[in-house]
């Protein structure tokens, strides 16, 4: 073997090895050790590098390409959470159908610092227009909602109910009445949950909307990742980063454990929204996905990306549904009107 053939095997085996710590990252949580979760939050391009030494190794000695068929093969079931393949679905539910969207607004902030009357009012004309997108949405369920968030909502859609505590940063705006509401304290108001009992004509549903805790990586950091300089600032930096990771990824997991009890609680069925800001392939997903349907694991395609920022192909917003939905759509509307991208997903109850 060629010097540079065992330098690829290395690299080869390095990445293998990453790969299956990321398959271990769902069950295995932050507050013990945040390195499965780092391996986990890579998993998309961890993915894609394996198959990539699968076509090397298929043109130069093909019975080394086994070892990364092999990885990929032990963790299959992990690949539809970042890699839909359902395509266009044209079939209509012939049944009870409810169109959900979620969208992280990040509190218009594409509006409320424009200065410029001008410009400002330009702007809410272009955002407002943006909003109709959601004319035929039943429950639009948002987070980081601020006072301009929650007006343009008021002022644009014709949602006959809401939910919107005053202080919190997430809401349920819904065409049908809300006969209860209520929310989940986290103790903060940056993050939180509301829900709310919406009466679907003869059918009663329970829709969260979530904002779980946010990583809270400052402008340094995220100079660092983008100018990718390995320097030992960044290292410092790095290092930093992955110290709060463990402890905001360990307030996620309870806040996600405190959706799930709340939920387990009620007997009619439950669809739960929002920014959880963590990936599928982790402890968080794992605890608050666990038994449910997701909408793009369902009725998505491509890649699931729903976060407009520095890290790639990051999937952190949901539209999770008690088994009892069928899901037909997962839409993702990537706009630039915030860092997130809204999603709206048709569900029907049988």
């Amino acid at each position: 073997m060629k010097l540079y053939q065992k330098l690829i095997l290395f690299l080869n085996v390095a990445v293998i090895v990453g790969t299956i710590l990321s398959y271990l990252s769902p069950i295995v949580p932050p507050h013990k050790t945040t390195l499965f979760a780092i391996f986990g939050l890579a998993f998309p391009w961890l993915f894609f590098t394996n198959v990539m030494f699968i076509l090397f190794w298929a043109l130069n000695k093909p019975r080394y390409s086994l070892l990364s068929i092999l990885t990929l093969l032990i963790g299959f079931n992990n690949v539809d959470k970042f890699f839909g393949t359902h395509g266009i679905q044209d079939n209509r539910p012939n049944k009870k159908e409810i169109q959900v969207a979620t969208f992280n607004m990040q509190v218009s902030k594409d509006i409320i610092h424009i200065k410029d009357k001008e410009e400002q009012g330009q702007k809410t004309k272009e955002y407002k227009a943006f909003l109709r997108t959601f004319k035929d949405v039943d429950v639009f369920c948002g987070q980081e909602m601020g006072f301009t968030s929650n007006k343009l909502i008021q002022e644009t859609l014709s949602f006959k109910d809401s939910h919107r505590i005053e202080e919190k940063s997430t809401a349920i705006y819904s065409k049908y009445p809300i006969v209860n509401r209520g929310e989940i304290d986290f103790g903060t108001n940056v993050n939180s949950c509301v829900w709310a009992d919406i009466q679907f004509n003869e059918e009663l549903v329970r829709v969260y909307s979530a904002h779980l805790q946010s990583n809270r990586i400052s402008g340094v950091e995220s100079e660092i990742i983008e100018a990718g300089k390995w320097e030992r600032q960044t290292f410092i930096g790095l290092m930093d980063m992955f110290g709060k990771y463990q402890k905001y990824a360990t307030a996620r997991a309870a806040q996600a454990a405190k959706i799930r009890q709340h939920a387990a609680s009620i007997t009619h069925p439950f669809i739960i929204c929002g920014d959880f800001n963590d990936p599928p392939q982790s402890h968080v997903y794992h605890v608050i996905a666990k038994g449910l349907n997701d909408s793009f694991r369902c009725a998505g395609s491509g890649i699931g990306t729903s976060f407009n920022g520095v890290i790639p192909a990051l999937r952190i917003d949901y539209i999770l549904s008690d088994p009892i939905f069928d899901i037909y759509t997962h839409n993702i509307l990537k706009k630039g009107h915030s860092d997130h991208y809204p999603i709206i997903s048709l569900l029907a109850l049988p």
